[in-house]
């Protein structure tokens, strides 16, 4: 998730986000650092960022290397935001505090001065108003108004993903039509002649993540056309502009890409099957999570009926589709990446997998894997140190440095899963790890919490003890790992 960020800030960077009502912040993992003093900068500003979400939505704080923070998201406490702001600055180890925090009114008034500055436009009849996201426009304007404005909101609005369209278009007159062709033309993204330099998407599913992606779309320009099974999920995005189709296959046959984001891969078949032959001759994108044999299947189901299949793994939650930090994993139809990987460009960063269209689902688990192989690890902690009475959010600052402190050996451990060599570079060998692993479950159970989280791991280290792996290092569980139904052998 983070590669497009880190990309982007050109040096290491830490990140605290929150998701805003809950309160709750979490820090996301250092990348590339060579100490621990701009990821202590992070974890002593948690407090204060944690302090402000319930006060804001798609809070986001970066910390680079250099002690720069910069901080996003929409607050509805102008005074709260400063404060933090303020704490901010006055943390340790932070040099400087770029705040990219709005209000709602002063995103609206953002989008105004946009408006005033853009000579296509009479700014003064356009009345914006913004609240939760959404970006509400009144007034009295021409089409040729009304759609700059959704291009300005497009290109310049920070935390808008809605735009509910109330703007009363007048009809021009012959003359009027004739003189605002070229920019009515190029306030679509079409060139002179109608040629249309945005082409159109199809999104099916509207559930959380596919009004993001149906959102991001119309952001950029490109007529988006949407169908869901429950019709009134679309309501939004067609007030924002987007075409809801009456069928799936309607909406399928409307582009020549279609974006399916589903329940799970049944949904997928039943609303495919339906589409029938408006399938042949699209590049159909399955971002549905679901397995390596699943992704595969469908691509052959999807050929069959002369469909470019690509399968897709979204590595973001929906705030965070269409920011350079959303990542996108894709495989399967090379065709179908070469015509249309700038469109699909336009939800993120994306690094496309290879032929195999299984690969992007087995990437996305084995991601997945690792974040919640995390969490269960923070989780027992935090429920360790909590019958103390150690609350989560003051545990929370020694546990992130030392976390990201340890992800530093993952590169050896990967050379050693790589050469099958678990010897090399041994700093502290299994047979020593397995004892201290025992103290971890035996306090557990002392301090009255379940271990059901960390007993599978003990028991494939005391077999990977007895199998004769003691004397290398923590990688060489893999060795049981792979070979799960078959006997540990001793290790030559």
């Amino acid at each position: 998730m983070l590669m497009g960020m880190q990309q982007r800030l050109g040096s290491r960077f830490a990140q605290v986000r929150s998701e805003g009502a809950g309160g709750r912040a979490a820090l996301a993992t250092v990348v590339g650092a060579e100490d621990l003093e701009y990821a202590t900068v992070a974890a002593r500003i948690t407090p204060v960022l944690t302090d402000l979400a319930p006060h804001a939505s798609s809070l986001c704080a970066t910390v680079t290397a250099q002690g720069a923070v910069v901080l996003d998201g929409r607050v509805s406490d102008p005074a709260l935001a400063a404060e933090a702001v303020a704490q901010i600055a006055a943390t340790p180890g932070v040099r400087r505090v770029y705040n990219h925090l709005y209000t709602d009114a002063q995103i609206a008034n953002l989008i105004t001065a946009a408006l005033a500055l853009d000579e296509r436009t009479t700014w003064e009849t356009i009345d914006v108003a913004c609240e939760s996201g959404t970006a509400v426009l009144r007034g009295i304007v021409t089409s040729v108004e009304a759609r700059v404005a959704a291009e300005e909101i497009a290109q310049h609005a920070p935390l808008v993903w809605h735009v509910e369209n109330r703007l009363v278009v007048e009809q021009p007159t012959e003359k009027e039509s004739r003189m605002h062709t070229y920019a009515d033309d190029t306030a679509y993204g079409r060139q002179p002649g109608g040629k249309q330099e945005c082409p159109p998407v199809t999104i099916i599913g509207l559930g959380a993540m596919g009004q993001a992606l149906a959102g991001t779309f119309l952001q950029h320009g490109h007529p988006t056309i949407v169908w869901n099974r429950s019709a009134s999920k679309a309501d939004s995005l067609v007030a924002s502009g987007a075409t809801r189709a009456a069928t799936a296959a309607d909406a399928i046959a409307a582009s020549r890409l279609a974006i399916v984001c589903v329940l799970d891969y049944d949904v997928a078949y039943q609303i495919l099957d339906s589409a029938g032959e408006a399938l042949a001759g699209r590049a159909l994108v399955n971002l549905t999570n679901g397995t390596p044999q699943q992704a595969r299947e469908l691509a052959g189901w999807a050929r069959e009926r002369g469909a470019q299949y690509l399968d897709g793994g979204i590595m973001a939650v929906p705030p965070m589709i269409g920011r350079p930090e959303a990542l996108l994993l894709y495989s399967g139809s090379h065709e179908a990446v070469e015509a249309h990987g700038e469109t699909l460009g336009r939800l993120g960063s994306r690094i496309y997998l290879g032929s195999d269209p299984g690969l992007a689902a087995l990437y996305d688990l084995a991601l997945l894997s690792g974040m919640y192989g995390m969490f269960a690890g923070f989780l027992h902690a935090s429920a360790l140190v909590g019958t103390e009475r150690v609350k989560a959010t003051e545990f929370i600052g020694l546990l992130i440095p030392w976390l990201n402190a340890m992800t530093e050996s993952l590169p050896s451990l990967a050379d050693q899963i790589d050469t099958g060599d678990y010897t090399k570079d041994v700093a502290s060998n299994l047979e020593m790890q397995t004892t201290a692993y025992t103290n971890i479950i035996a306090a557990s159970q002392a301090q009255g919490i379940s271990t059901e989280l960390l007993v599978p791991m003990q028991v494939l280290m005391e077999r990977a003890v007895a199998a004769g792996y003691g004397a290398g290092d923590i990688s060489s569980l893999i060795e049981l790992i792979r070979q799960p139904k078959a006997q540990s052998t001793t290790a030559n």
